[in-house]
């Protein structure tokens, strides 16, 4: 593991501390937890984008000869 630091305003650290504690975790895996999920929803979005851009290089390949 390793420790990363950051800085919260105090609004969305009260928000956060809220959170963990309504779902009866640290503050610290809830801070995990959401940048895992963040991770993984950018990598899908990625892997999405990049499907939209072979879908249209096929488009237009298999469209040329028409």
């Amino acid at each position: 593991m390793q420790t990363v630091s950051i800085i919260l305003d105090e609004n969305t650290y009260a928000r956060l501390l809220k959170t963990a504690t309504r779902n009866g975790v640290s503050v610290e895996e809830c801070m995990a937890e959401a940048v895992s999920e963040y991770i993984e929803n950018n990598e899908d979005c990625r892997r999405a984008d990049l499907s939209t851009v072979n879908a249209a290089e096929r488009a237009f390949f298999f469209g040329a000869g028409e």
